[in-house]
């Protein structure tokens, strides 16, 4: 192979390198804000099943 060549070789590696390493982080960052969503719903689900008179007063504006 001609130095050209190889070093435009070496550089698509290390750029689908960085571009899987990108997808990665990305695909957990979503995945965590998911499961943050998640947790935040489980939780106003809990605080209504708990305290169901408070909820309704917290709907209609007091508390």
């Amino acid at each position: 192979m001609e130095p050209v060549s190889l070093s435009i070789a070496v550089l698509a590696l290390c750029l689908s390198i960085i571009g899987n390493i990108l997808i990665l982080v990305s695909i957990s960052a979503y995945s965590a804000a998911i499961r943050r969503e998640r947790e935040t719903r489980k939780a106003g689900f809990d605080f209504i099943c708990s305290n169901p008179d408070q909820f309704k007063a917290s709907r209609r504006g007091g508390l």
